[in-house]
């Protein structure tokens, strides 16, 4: 072939990682879908416009926690928290009547934990996610102390 730039993008072929598709040249993560396709160029789980929106760079992980409050960025990222507000978190609540209360999202899903003792935790139930103010009823409570964890299922 004598043409230098098959797609006649920006990029002879000897510099283009996709000679046939005019609008892809570079892949810097190397996972086979070309940069300016790609929404995580770095391939940490966090859209690279959500990381340059809230940090200005694309150093930050799934599992960082830059603000220090128990939740990591990819559970901010996906449950539409602020990730540099540490009151900004994911959190539970149980209320009277063994109702266990989080804000939540839709498209997500829960599970609700139960524990007497806070060393051993047994599934109550996997809940599907709406936007707003979620919940669930622990129908038969353990005798005494019954302690509750909402968690984000991936």
């Amino acid at each position: 072939n004598s043409d230098p730039d098959d797609d006649n993008d920006p990029r002879p072929e000897n510099a283009d990682l996709f000679p046939l598709v005019p609008a892809e040249w570079a892949d810097a993560d190397n996972d086979g879908i070309g940069d300016n396709a790609d929404h995580d160029d770095d391939n940490d789980l966090l859209p690279d416009a959500w990381e340059l929106l809230h940090f200005s760079n694309l150093h930050q992980s799934a599992a960082d926690d830059p603000d220090q409050d128990g939740t990591g960025n990819h559970a901010e990222f996906l449950l539409q928290l602020l990730p540099t507000h540490p009151d900004s978190r994911f959190h539970a609540t149980a209320a009277t009547g063994h109702v266990i209360q989080w804000q939540g999202v839709a498209g997500l899903s829960f599970r609700i934990e139960r524990s007497g003792n806070l060393a051993t935790w047994s599934e109550l139930a996997t809940v599907p996610g709406s936007n707003g103010l979620n919940t669930h009823t622990d129908t038969s409570p353990l005798p005494g102390r019954n302690f509750y964890r909402v968690v984000l299922l991936p």
